[in-house]
């Protein structure tokens, strides 16, 4: 009898219907893995630091060179757009944070601005010299530390303004004229002027400015 054909090389034995099937399964268990990593959005920090230098050029421009000011309006947006990332539909992520830092920007530039003729209330209206509560760039750390300091002061005493009071000062602060002020309270320009006096004069009471 003779010999029978030798058996054939490793690489040429047939799989089993097990194995094939755990074969098939493993290539597309990589196959989905690869579609979702490649699908997979970008995080809100990837797509804040792809585009921060940008924004920080954005924010310095729209703070008149301010860096300190664009700092804090870039880091105020930021949380916003952190906060609101999540629960926002964003199609142009590089417009929607612009949108946030030009916002932010021009909230610090109205807080300052309020802050700027709150402190012209607290002084003559005519006065041409800027009176300490005015935050300004030129000004030592202390300096400024105590001027805000006394703008928390200040916005504590007129939050117990009484409401005749506290209401054309508002509209005052809003940049209206004495006009608009007294077409919407349906007053005089002279009593909305007088109102004007004793807010300051209240104020000055109630401050240790």
């Amino acid at each position: 009898m003779g010999r029978g054909a030798p058996a054939a090389a490793d690489t040429d034995l047939p799989l089993s219907t097990g194995e094939a099937s755990a074969i098939a399964a493993e290539a597309r268990q990589v196959e989905t893995q690869s579609d979702t990593a490649a699908d997979a959005e970008p995080t809100f920090w990837q797509i804040w630091l792809a585009h921060r230098d940008y924004l920080r050029q954005h924010s310095i421009r729209l703070s008149s060179g301010n860096v300190a000011d664009a700092e804090d309006a870039l880091s105020e947006a930021m949380l916003r757009a952190a906060q609101a990332f999540s629960k926002s539909a964003i199609r142009n992520h590089r417009a929607w944070l612009l949108r946030l830092v030009h916002n932010a920007c021009m909230d610090r530039y109205r807080s300052h601005h309020r802050h700027k003729q709150l402190a012209q209330v607290m002084t003559d209206e005519a006065a041409q010299s800027v009176p300490a509560i005015a935050v300004r760039r030129d000004r030592t750390p202390e300096d400024l530390l105590s001027a805000l300091e006394q703008i928390c002061d200040l916005q504590r005493a007129m939050s117990s303004l009484p409401p005749m009071l506290a209401e054309p000062l508002m509209l005052y602060l809003n940049d209206l004229t004495d006009g608009e002020i007294a077409g919407n309270l349906r007053v005089t320009k002279e009593v909305v002027r007088k109102r004007r006096q004793i807010a300051r004069a209240w104020l000055r009471r109630h401050t240790s400015t």
